[in-house]
């Protein structure tokens, strides 16, 4: 194990990575390529990240991405990080390496955060994080047999059978709950408007959120590679925004909802989120998602929009043991803007 040594990927040639990334993450390549600094948030700490692991001949072995950000925990700011994108080479699984890497990314802040999948939450939990059971991803269908997961099920000629009849009997939940179609406006991000939401999350005792400050919103939306595709949705008949992303149709044919201003009613977002559906058909796409931390919040949008829920695997971490303790008491307000949900999904 002496013959492995973990480094920044900024130190090795571009190409080694990206052929690693050609490797390990084929289905993402393209939007690496053009997004992986920008999503590692590589400035913050002055180029250190991503992390990756090397053999004597400089192969790369392992990666492990963060992005790097400024937590609220119970009204203190602490130095944070979601830990992103940990993945070891396929020739070198099961040979217990991975710990080599991961001890050294977890010191980087005062606070580690992750979702993750199966495999992964068992490493983290070895590494001493702890679980949380309020981290759900939603879906509202539009058209829900062109989702890809039912899409290869059925030939064309009977999604388009299937997909009339459901998107008939959606379009009428969604208009029963929806703000007047009048009230809705959608306007594209720009450096002005955008300065509009920051600081405009939840905080208060024991609550664990996203510091939303300028530098934050100007790395995540204003500089991030896919802003032309960002629009704000709104009503005139409340005071609920939502920052939206709009998918390439060619890719997937979604719109993500990136984050919504707080505080506002659980109603007020099941409103906006039917308008947005129901915009959403008239401009051609199949299917709205949304992430929420809020365990109250998930069970009354699944109650009354009928959305998919999956619950994605939460967890966190501090080797602070007073900051350790705030957390396991805290309550987790996170948006699917926080994390990497945006790139993972693509």
């Amino acid at each position: 194990r002496n013959n492995y040594k973990v480094i920044s990927a900024h130190e090795i040639e571009e190409k080694k990575l990206i052929d690693f990334y050609k490797i390990v993450y084929p289905h993402r390549l393209k939007s690496l390529i053009n997004s992986w600094k920008w999503l590692n948030r590589s400035d913050y700490y002055n180029n250190s990240a991503p992390l990756i692991m090397i053999d004597q001949d400089g192969d790369i072995i392992s990666h492990f991405g963060m992005m790097p950000f400024k937590m609220v925990l119970d009204n203190e700011i602490y130095n944070a990080h979601w830990l992103i994108d940990f993945v070891v080479h396929p020739d070198y699984r099961r040979a217990g390496l991975g710990h080599i890497i991961t001890d050294k990314i977890m010191g980087f802040s005062d606070i580690q955060i992750t979702c993750c999948n199966e495999k992964a939450i068992k490493i983290f939990i070895k590494l001493g994080m702890i679980t949380s059971d309020s981290s759900f991803y939603h879906l509202f269908f539009i058209k829900p047999f062109n989702h890809k997961k039912l899409r290869v099920y059925f030939p064309s000629f009977i999604r388009r059978i299937f997909n009339f009849m459901s998107n008939y009997i959606l379009s009428l939940l969604y208009e029963k709950r929806a703000f007047p179609k009048e009230s809705i406006m959608v306007e594209e991000l720009n450096d002005y408007n955008v300065k509009s939401f920051i600081n405009s999350n939840m905080k208060g005792d024991l609550i664990a959120t996203t510091d939303r400050n300028s530098s934050y919103l100007n790395w995540r939306l204003v500089k991030s590679p896919d802003k032309n595709a960002y629009r704000i949705f709104s009503s005139k008949s409340s005071n609920i925004r939502f920052i939206i992303k709009l998918s390439d149709k060619k890719k997937y044919n979604c719109i993500n909802i990136l984050m919504q201003n707080e505080p506002v009613k659980d109603i007020d977002i099941i409103r906006l989120i039917s308008s947005l559906a129901l915009w959403g058909n008239e401009h051609g796409y199949d299917y709205v998602d949304y992430y929420t931390s809020r365990n109250q919040r998930s069970k009354k949008i699944k109650s009354a929009l009928y959305s998919s829920r999956k619950y994605n695997h939460f967890a966190f971490h501090s080797f602070d043991k007073e900051i350790f303790s705030k957390l396991k008491k805290a309550s987790f307000y996170f948006d699917y803007i926080d994390s990497d949900f945006e790139k993972y999904f693509e």
